[in-house]
C-alpha cells in the first residue's frame, strides 16, 4: 500500500527527529509505504497543487491535514477557502482512484506557546476561527463520507492537563510523545481502512 501524506508542519514533523514523526512511526507499524509530503508553513492552496501533480504516481491512498496556516498567514477569514481546497483534494483523489483520509489536527495551547509564534499570531484571536475550521472539517468528512483520523481527540484524551500542554512542546507542535500517540492512532485507522480496501470490503 502506497499512501501519500499531504500536510503542513504537523505532518512534516516540525521540531522532532524524522524518525520520531508520526508518519515514520506509522510506516514502520503498518508496513505500508507512507510518503511524507508535509511542508512546514504550507497552506492548503499549495497542498492542492502538489497533490494534483502527485496523483499521476497512482497512490492507493491520500492523507490530507491542513488549514491552520491559511488562517495564520493568509488571514483569519480564510477558513472557507481552506475547506474548499480540502474538498477539492478529496474529490480529485477519488477521481484518480485513491482513497482519501482526512486528518483532524490537534489544537493550540496558549499556556506554553513560544514567543516566536505569538509574534506571528494572537492565540486568542486565532483559536475561535481555528475551532470553527475544525468543526467544518468534521462536517465535510460527514458530507463526503470520508474517513478521518482524529488526532485532536486522541491527544486530549492522553494529555495529563487536557489542554495539550504536555504534548505540544511549543504550544503548537507535538513533541515526541505526542507524535507517538498520533502514530498509534494512525496505525490502527490505516490498517483498518486499507486492509478492508485490499480485501474488497
Amino acid at each position: 500500500m502506497k499512501i501519500f501524506c499531504i500536510g503542513d508542519s504537523l505532518t512534516a514533523g516540525y521540531g522532532v527527529d524524522p524518525s520520531e514523526c508520526w508518519v515514520s512511526l506509522a510506516q514502520r507499524s503498518t508496513g505500508f509505504l507512507l510518503q511524507n509530503y508535509g511542508v512546514n508553513g504550507q497552506s492548503t492552496g499549495p497542498m492542492r497543487r502538489k497533490l494534483s501533480r502527485l496523483l499521476s504516481e497512482a497512490p492507493d491512498g491520500v492523507f490530507v491535514m491542513g488549514g491552520v496556516n491559511d488562517l495564520i498567514f493568509r488571514g483569519l477569514d480564510r477558513g472557507p477557502q481552506a475547506i474548499e481546497n480540502i474538498r477539492a483534494m478529496i474529490t480529485e483523489a477519488r477521481e484518480k482512484g485513491a482513497c482519501p483520509v482526512l486528518g483532524l489536527a490537534p489544537g493550540i495551547c496558549p499556556r506554553n506557546l513560544w514567543p516566536q509564534w505569538r509574534a506571528c499570531f494572537d492565540p486568542e484571536e486565532l483559536i475561535p476561527p481555528y475551532e470553527a475550521l475544525r468543526k467544518q472539517l468534521r462536517q465535510l468528512a460527514g458530507d463526503l463520507s470520508v474517513p478521518t483520523i482524529d488526532f485532536e481527540t486522541a491527544l486530549r484524551e492522553r494529555s495529563a492537563f487536557f489542554d495539550l500542554q504536555d504534548l505540544l512542546y511549543d504550544g503548537l507542535h507535538p513533541n515526541a510523545r505526542g507524535h507517538a500517540i498520533m502514530a498509534h492512532l494512525a496505525t490502527g485507522r490505516l490498517l483498518s481502512l486499507f486492509s478492508d480496501a485490499k480485501t474488497g470490503n
